[in-house]
């Protein structure tokens, strides 16, 4: 003879539930605890989540937020105006192909821009010191 069969999805109880249930809220869990790897996409907010490794990679309105360290191992273009909250370290050389604007001192070899001297008046000047 034939034989049917029905293939249920996890039984949800008191005991475990979907940490988020409402509609419109899709998310998949990769862990058996819930919350520490998932992904969670929202249709009214337009939003997709990625949290893992404790990182979280969030996607809505246009813009994606990385929370956590972020390494790049290739070039990185960046189309559009860059803003830097907090010090910026540069391992190598750096070109500029503008003006570069600061509200501090500049330092060149240790020699403060702002506060060096020169000697002679109306004239040569030595460098530095």
């Amino acid at each position: 003879g034939t034989s049917s069969a029905v293939i249920l999805g996890p039984v949800w109880h008191d005991g475990r539930r979907p940490i988020e249930g409402a509609e419109g809220i899709y998310r998949k869990e990769y862990e058996s605890e819930q919350g520490v790897a998932y992904e969670r996409y929202s249709t009214k907010e337009k939003s997709l989540t990625i949290v893992a490794g404790g990182c979280t990679f969030k996607m809505e309105g246009g813009t994606i937020t990385i929370t956590g360290n972020l390494t790049v191992a290739g070039n990185l273009t960046v189309k559009g105006d860059e803003n830097v909250t907090g010090n910026l370290s540069v391992g190598g050389s750096s070109t500029v192909g503008g003006t570069v604007t600061t509200g501090g001192d500049v330092l060149a070899g240790g020699v403060s821009a702002q506060n060096h001297t020169h000697t002679g008046v109306h004239g040569e000047t030595s460098g530095p010191h």
